[in-house]
């Protein structure tokens, strides 16, 4: 049985087992670094045909993501700190599913490109991260915006809002990933939604791992004007994995916006959320849903 190429960390700080497959047999490269005996860390990984299977003993969850994105050829972004060492196995997921249960927690998002393939299907592509536990985020200098410097960038975002080029594409871009303030992100996240062009998909889809939920509702009602029905993936991982079931909610009521045969069952699924308000808001989702779409 052909099982992929298997990368393999293992020792307290860094050390790497690779396996290479041919047709009939596995040659073994080890490369080993020293390790203190009383805390020996492992990683174990197979990625094949969008299944995976993993092995994880005290080892820093950064690790664990990029060993996936080395198998998988998956792009990780990681901000703040992820070196939290985790214990964790499974055997034969769908990799997709895989990397949620690792994230749960987090805040996280997923790309996704269509398959070389098959146009129909589509690949997850990268992984952007944010560790819940830092306050800033990325790119901050760990200082806060006075209210008349928020005040002049929000003015800035309204004129460039007016704008599809790529300089204000760009800028907007660049406010809504690293601008100290929360209340500006969400702002620059809401012009690049509001700019329905392909160009600004990628900086809406980083901010889904921001640390500030407005930011991330933001983002959501953005991606979901720009990739319709595409945009059932990203609806749904928020659905269920974002901490905050104030964005969960919102994923909920964006998803029963969505003309698909998908979507009543995603929705019938978040009426299990442990919120309530989460609940209640999947239930009338529902109801929604067969209203507007049921009978088409």
């Amino acid at each position: 049985m052909h099982w992929g190429n298997k990368y393999r960390l293992k020792s307290r700080s860094i050390a790497s087992f690779f396996f290479f497959s041919s047709v009939s047999c596995f040659t073994p490269v080890t490369l080993m670094a020293a390790a203190r005996p009383t805390a020996t860390s492992s990683i174990k990984v197979v990625v094949e045909r969008g299944r995976l299977t993993l092995s994880v003993r005290e080892a820093p969850l950064a690790d664990v993501l990029h060993a996936i994105g080395k198998q998988a050829s998956i792009a990780i972004h990681i901000r703040g700190d992820l070196t939290a060492r985790i214990t964790n196995s499974f055997t034969d997921i769908q990799l997709e599913e895989g990397i949620r249960q690792l994230l749960r927690g987090q805040s996280f998002a997923l790309s996704y490109a269509p398959s070389t393939s098959d146009g129909k299907r589509s690949s997850l592509t990268e992984i952007s991260v944010i560790a819940r536990s830092r306050v800033e985020p990325a790119g901050t200098v760990g200082r806060v915006s006075t209210p008349r410097e928020a005040r002049e960038k929000l003015q800035r975002i309204r004129a460039l809002a007016s704008r599809k080029d790529a300089e204000a594409i760009g800028e907007l871009s660049r406010l809504a990933a690293s601008d100290p303030s929360s209340s500006v992100r969400s702002q620059a996240v809401f012009a690049l939604g509001r700019l329905r062009t392909q160009e600004a998909l990628a900086p809406l889809t980083r901010a889904l791992a921001d640390q500030s939920s407005p930011v991330r509702i933001q983002a959501l009602r953005g991606i979901k004007n720009l990739k319709g029905t595409e945009a059932i993936k990203d609806l749904r991982a928020a659905a269920a994995n974002d901490p905050d079931p104030t964005v969960r909610r919102q994923a909920v009521r964006l998803l029963s916006e969505i003309q698909s045969p998908e979507v009543p069952g995603l929705l019938k699924g978040a009426v299990a959320d442990h919120d309530a308000a989460v609940s209640r808001e999947a239930q009338q989702a529902v109801k929604r849903w067969e209203q507007r779409f049921g009978a088409q």
